[in-house]
Parts: C-alpha cells; structure tokens; sequence
C-alpha cells in the first residue's frame, strides 16, 4: 500500500506518496469489496500490458520503416582498479549517462537488422531535453544507412519527465523537420506503466559488465573518453556515439520557445500518438493496422498553434482531422496550479475528480504545485458513502475537475452491538452533521 507524506519546502506544503509494506486487518465483507473495487482497473491494466507487447512483436516492418527501441540506462560511476577511502564512500564520483536502445530495420531480403546502441555524454541530464540530444544522432545514423525510410516509430516506457509530456508533442508537430527530415509518418509507442523493461535495458547491462569486467583486470575507468573506448573494444557490435553538452544546449535553445504550451490534461491515457503534418492523434492503445484508414482506440486529435507568441493546444475529439484544425485567432486560457488554489481550492473543499474514465466525489485534505491529496468516496447501491479502508490519493490538477457543495447526508440508522453480556441489545445512534466525519 502506499502512504501520503508532507513536508515543507520554500514555505509550501509537498505531498510524496511513499510505499509501504503494512498488515492490517478488515473484515471478509471489507476485503471482497476493496478486490471488486479494484479488480476492474487491474483488469483493464493487465490487458493494456498484453495488447502493447503484441502490437510490437506483430509489427510488420517494411523497407521503409524503421523502429527504435529506448530507454535510459542508469548513470555509470567511474572506477579505479584501487581507491582509497574517500573515492569508495564519497559521492565526487564522475558519472556517464547512457542512453541505451535497439533499432529495427527491414532488409530487402525480407530479414530484419538490429544494431544495438547507446548515446553517452558527461551530461547528467536525463530530461526531454537530453532525450532529443541523444536522439538525434541516431536519426542522422539511420538516415544515412537507408535514405529511403519514411516511417519511424518509436518505443518507450512512460516516464512524464523524459518521453510523454506536452513538449514531446509540440516537438513532433512542429520541430520534427529539424531532427527527422523527409519523414512523412511517425508514431511513438509507450508501454504500460511499470512494465517497460526491454531489449535497451539489456544493452545498458551489457556495457555496464564489460565496463566493470575492464576494471577487475587491472584498467581505470575515469571519464567518459576511457569508458568508451574500452567499450568499443570489449563490445564492437553496439553502435557508441558521444553527445555534448553543446548539442544538449542546442535543443534546450530550441525547446524553450515552446515553453508555454499547456499541459493536455488526458497525457496518462495515452499509449500511442500518431503524427499527420502538425496535428498529432492521440489513442488510449498502439494500432498500426489504422493509421490513416480506421480510428481503432482514439482519444483526440492534438495540434499547438501559436497565439500572441505563445504556444496553445488545441484539442478535438472529431472523426475527421480535417476538422482538427483551429483557428489562429482563437485564444485558450491556461490556469497553473498556483492559480488553481488561488481561485478558491482549498483543504476541506469538496470536489469532483476524474480517474479511470470515472467521477469520484471527495474531499481535499492537501494542497501542492503538483495536485491535491483528495480522500474519496465510493459509490453504494443507492448513494455516495465513505469507505472504511480511506482512499487518499494525490491527483494531479488536471484530474481535479471543479468544487461541489457539500454532499447531502442521508438520514440512516445504524445499530451498534451494545454488548454481548446485554442479551444482544443493540442501541440506535442516530447520525448527524455532529457526529458524521
């Protein structure tokens, strides 16, 4: 289970939900209905694991398409063959970021390649930034091994800091030129949450061994330049490339025009976005077979347009992309989560929250830049009720629809065992606004 810490921090109030291993004891009743409450997320999440995995392995390359498979490996710590005390406990280390991955590519003799690679760089980010950094290079690789490609998909976990947000997107609708020219198709893949282990994994766990094996035979791994030729050598079939910080830079400078785009409220549904021209169309599930005939799984259509030097997203749920479009002259209000409390949220609010396709009542018990800690209430035969095990969770503000009244209490009667000595007496108690949490 998880439980909700806060801290103070600049002034302001955090919530950090912690996992924790806890025993606790509830009736049989109590047990079956947490299982029936939720068994249909479960459900719905094991298929969604099993539906991701079998589109990619069913994937039917052609000749001009390519997919790519990635992921950060963890940060390697340079080591020495011996090291004192201070190098061994002390945390000046110098670290290599490595951003592992495998590419797929169709062979006219119907055969597919594979070529292994990792991008390294001094460069500690590993943020959106850093991502396109240590992508590019591959898609200038691949450009020129097959000049013919059209089509590039992509797979990855879903990370909100690194592969799925709001400045991917706007990337792939209106900078994709700049990193992918005379591609005409690109869709990027995300796994399920928590189940993103892959072949790039494998490749970061190979060089990290070959890396370690280096300095067990008597060689001193101490930057980046030493760490990558005694990888070039210990494994020649992984493609190696170093990224700058200046290449790093280069795209920060090309990100921060698009710094003002708002967050698309529905980004943790999305498991597969489709790009056509500078309208991007998002879908609950990956699905190849209809990209640009059917609509199998489809979420909206997503386009940024520029208004008064700001980037705004436009969002439609039309069949047609054609009726995607907006126009420029039309202005969307962005609100941030400062100003969500400042407009009136605040603890003991009652509001509406969205979560799995569904509306839950509930009730604000913190408040933070990142969402509200809400206790919600779960749904009965008749009416809304607390739960006996509290359902607390932290959603994000997007999630956090808009302030209710307060819920209505329905007069109930509730018989309490007075006490088994009392010949079964029970004693009514009578709930009230006094007496009703």
């Amino acid at each position: 289970m998880y439980e909700n810490s806060t801290y103070e921090k600049n002034g302001e109030t955090k919530t950090v939900r912690k996992p924790l291993k806890k025993e606790i004891t509830v009736t049989l009743k109590e047990l079956v209905l947490v299982l029936e409450e939720t068994l249909k997320s479960f459900l719905l999440h094991a298929g969604n694991i099993a539906h991701q995995y079998q589109m990619m392995t069913q994937l039917n390359l052609s000749t001009n398409e390519v997919l790519i498979h990635i992921d950060f490996s963890e940060n390697y710590y340079c080591k020495y063959r011996e090291e004192i005390q201070a190098v061994h406990f002390g945390g000046g280390r110098q670290q290599v970021t490595l951003h592992t991955g495998v590419l797929y590519l169709k062979n006219p003799d119907d055969t597919v390649k594979t070529q292994s690679f990792c991008t390294l760089s001094d460069n500690s980010r590993h943020d959106l930034i850093a991502v396109w950094a240590h992508l590019k290079p591959i898609f200038d690789w691949f450009k020129n091994q097959r000049p013919n490609i059209h089509t590039v998909h992509m797979l990855s976990d879903s990370p909100v800091n690194q592969y799925k947000n709001k400045f991917v997107f706007h990337i792939v609708s209106h900078h994709l030129k700049y990193f992918l020219p005379g591609i005409n198709n690109f869709t990027w893949n995300y796994s399920e949450p928590g189940h993103g282990k892959g072949a790039p994994d494998g490749v970061g766990g190979t060089l990290k061994r070959s890396a370690d094996q280096a300095v067990a035979e008597g060689k001193d791994v101490t930057d980046l330049n030493v760490l990558k030729n005694i990888l070039s050598s210990k494994c020649p079939s992984i493609m190696l490339i170093e990224v700058s910080t200046a290449e790093i830079n280069d795209t920060d400078n090309l990100i921060k025009k698009s710094k003002s785009i708002s967050t698309f409220p529905g980004t943790q549904k999305i498991r597969q976005f489709v790009s056509s021209n500078d309208v991007l169309e998002f879908k609950t599930l990956s699905c190849f077979d209809c990209v640009g005939k059917f609509q199998h799984f489809h979420l909206v259509y997503y386009k940024t347009f520029e208004v008064s030097g700001k980037d705004t997203p436009a969002v439609s749920t039309r069949r047609k992309r054609q009726e995607a479009k907006v126009e420029s002259n039309v202005k969307i209000s962005k609100i941030t989560p400062s100003e969500k409390i400042a407009y009136g949220h605040k603890v003991g609010d009652q509001v509406l929250i969205t979560w799995n396709n569904e509306v839950y009542p509930g009730k604000i018990l913190s408040l933070s830049d990142d969402g509200a800690l809400v206790r919600c209430m779960k749904k009965g035969s008749k009416c809304w009720k607390w739960p006996t095990v509290n359902d607390e969770e932290l959603y994000a503000w997007a999630d956090v629809l808009q302030i209710i009244k307060p819920p209505k209490l329905i007069e109930v009667v509730i018989l309490l065992k007075k006490s088994m000595r009392e010949n079964e007496n029970f004693k009514k108690v009578k709930i009230t606004k006094d007496n009703c949490n």
